[in-house]
């Protein structure tokens, strides 16, 4: 966060596309097309709101305090007041034009941007650490872009016991269930939080799942390194639309408790298997 400098305005504006970037999760198209009305404060706490993301999905996404503060420097600073949060600088005409393209995030160098992800995470390590926190890094793209190995590389970097990992398998889509096993004996000790996904039913054969959660696998790999935290159920994607009307509490309610048993039926295999081999 603080490579940019600090005393440019342009230094200003990447500070604060790098904080949103890092601390609201936002894919770089998202963060190009940002609107200063969009930074809301409907109750206690700053927001992104009405921000549309993949499939014309609509979300609310929360702004951490010094997001906030990074953006009211750059905001003060440029004199941006409406319109476009971000704006690219036209050196000839002298003025800042109302808006950026993707390309511009795009021009930070991976070395670049790998160190900030880095030096946010040694800075935060630090805070967690003050207050008997522990944070969990997923391998959750855009932030991590290769998958597990790329939260083993920033762990081993930040070296700090206060930054633990969370591996899931649903995001490694290129690895078969073998290779999910070896990442994860590879996370080892680091895998500190592990929660699934998907949506399930209960058909005339037991439960179906909706979804590559590659489930057995897991297990098995998170009894090799012997994980004993907790595994939590989310349905972190647009949830279905049924006559017009996005499904309520009780679609996400069956399909907890659907999904909690599921996962039972799963650990008593891996356990079965796991014991044979």
């Amino acid at each position: 966060m603080r490579a940019p400098d600090e005393l440019t305005l342009k230094g200003g504006r990447d500070r604060a596309i790098l904080a949103i970037l890092l601390g609201c999760g936002l894919r770089r198209a998202e963060v190009a097309k940002l609107q200063l009305r969009g930074i809301q404060q409907p109750e206690e706490h700053w927001a992104l709101v009405d921000l549309m993301g993949n499939g014309r999905h609509v979300r609310t996404v929360p702004v951490p305090d010094w997001v906030k503060a990074a953006v009211d420097e750059w905001t003060q600073a440029a004199g941006v007041w409406d319109g476009r949060l971000f704006r690219c600088w036209a050196a000839r005409a002298r003025f800042w034009r109302n808006g950026i393209t993707e390309k511009v995030i795009k021009d930070f160098s991976e070395e670049r941007t790998w160190a900030w992800r880095r030096d946010s995470l040694v800075e935060a390590s630090k805070l967690a650490g003050d207050f008997g926190v522990t944070l969990t890094l997923q391998n959750h793209p855009p932030v991590i872009n290769k998958g597990y190995v790329d939260t083993l590389r920033i762990a081993k970097e930040v070296a700090s016991p206060h930054l633990k990992l969370c591996f899931d398998a649903r995001l490694e889509h290129s690895l078969n269930e073998a290779a999910i096993c070896k990442a994860l004996n590879e996370v080892g000790a680091l895998q500190t939080l592990w929660h699934y996904g998907g949506e399930y039913d209960r058909g005339p054969g037991g439960i179906t799942l909706k979804g590559d959660e590659k489930c057995l696998a897991e297990m098995l790999g998170l009894l090799d390194i012997g994980y004993k935290g907790y595994a939590g159920f989310e349905l972190c994607h647009p949830l279905p639309v049924v006559n017009g009307q996005t499904v309520g509490i009780d679609f996400v309610d069956k399909n907890a408790q659907l999904a909690a048993e599921y996962m039972r039926g799963i650990l008593a295999e891996a356990k079965k298997q796991h014991a044979a081999s």
